[in-house]
């Protein structure tokens, strides 16, 4: 099977005179259509490159320590044909004897990637986004160690395509997709702040993933969880979980949740910073009321309804006990956010309408509660009997 590729830059040669490089700087690409890569017939590392904005610069490719070399000059506007040959010749002879260009002038504004996400966006993605960790994880552990020696303005749209290809074929469609929006984030980051004129990772088709996740339990594994979660329930882990699967919420949502947002005599909890960023109430069923309830009589004197052992913040993960509950259990396939999705069915089996769903999972759009449709198979089932009742009634009549 062909695998569906990007479309690369536009690549040409002609001769550069003045006169040539004013026509090509004249006729910019159309909005939305890749950049035009003009390459010099008497210096083919010497590129004019023309971006749809209209803007234009020098750029210079070759090898340095054995490593293909992409640098931004300058713009076209503020060096002539014979400044930028005069620069080329003398960049060339500093890569010959193992220097980068940009290393040897002072005040250089060009940083390489690992030191711009350490200064800059980790900083900026601190403040901006709700889930950090998997930011960082993803950042150290992929990013930073393919393109982390690269400065920012040798970052090619070509090196990012075949890096998410490489993921791809090493990981997975969707670890590969998630790494690129991540590197996309980063230099966009970098062309608001001016150091780079446009992101090389936008317009790189993301690779197809498939369907949306839809496991959840039925009701037999249901059982079986259950029986092997209440033994756990006296455990900060297996309240977790149990109040995870009876609320639906986020796992973020409830582990960072404070007693002053849980109102017993209301039945409902107070989630003011949801990964929406809308705060809503969540109501306490029955269940969930019951377990609360021995909670606050056992708490301590942490803030958080799960403090962490340290008693400075509060649990962040339940994924050990949860291994163990459905091993123990006998299911297989089954994750964390799974819960979640188990909650939906039982609601909309339940014969709870999408509007209600989308209210008790918090959704700002019903279009993500739309996921949860397709779980509903009791529902169309008994929906369906609606026709097979009118037809029947048809047929003997």
């Amino acid at each position: 099977m062909t695998r569906d590729r990007p479309k690369r830059p536009v690549c040409r040669k002609v001769k550069f005179t003045d006169r040539k490089i004013q026509e090509l700087v004249s006729k910019p690409p159309k909005k939305g259509e890749s950049a035009i890569e003009w390459t010099c017939l008497a210096e083919d590392n010497l590129k004019l490159c023309v971006y749809p904005s209209g803007k234009a610069s020098w750029r210079q490719r070759g090898m340095l320590n054995g490593k293909k070399v992409f640098i931004t000059i300058a713009p076209v506007n503020v060096m002539n044909l014979a400044t930028i040959r005069e620069v080329i010749r003398k960049n060339k002879e500093l890569m010959l004897q193992g220097v980068h260009p940009k290393d040897s002038v002072k005040g250089d504004e060009s940083p390489t990637l690992a030191s711009f996400i350490e200064a800059d966006f980790l900083p900026y993605a601190r403040k901006k986004y709700k889930s950090i960790r998997d930011v960082e994880s993803r950042l150290t552990g992929k990013i930073i160690p393919q393109f982390g020696d690269y400065r920012i303005t040798d970052i090619r749209k070509a090196d990012i395509v075949r890096y998410h290809e490489q993921v791809q074929d090493e990981v997975s469609n969707i670890t590969a997709n998630r790494t690129l929006s991540l590197l996309s984030r980063v230099m966009r980051r970098a062309v608001d702040l001016e150091i780079i004129e446009r992101n090389p990772a936008s317009g790189i088709k993301k690779f197809y993933e498939g369907e949306s996740r839809d496991r959840f339990l039925s009701d037999l594994e249901l059982k079986r969880f259950l029986a092997v979660l209440r033994k756990r329930l006296d455990t900060p882990q297996g309240q977790a979980i149990f109040l995870l699967i009876c609320l639906g919420t986020r796992k973020s949502e409830l582990l960072g949740c404070n007693w002053c947002d849980v109102d017993l005599q209301a039945r409902q909890i107070y989630i003011p910073d949801p990964k929406n960023r809308k705060p809503r109430f969540l109501a306490i069923n029955s269940q969930a009321y019951e377990l609360l309830c021995e909670m606050e009589k056992k708490r301590s004197a942490s803030q958080f309804l799960f403090p962490s052992k340290s008693a400075k913040g509060h649990l962040l993960e339940v994924r050990r006990t949860f291994a163990r509950i459905i091993k123990e259990a006998g299911i297989d396939n089954f994750r964390g956010h799974d819960l979640r999705r188990t909650n939906a069915s039982i609601l909309i089996n339940g014969g709870a309408s999408l509007a209600e769903v989308k209210s008790a999972l918090g959704h700002s759009d019903v279009r993500s509660t739309l996921v949860y449709a397709r779980l509903s198979t009791k529902s169309m089932a008994k929906t369906s009997e609606i026709a097979a009742k009118k037809i029947g009634e048809a047929m003997t009549g």
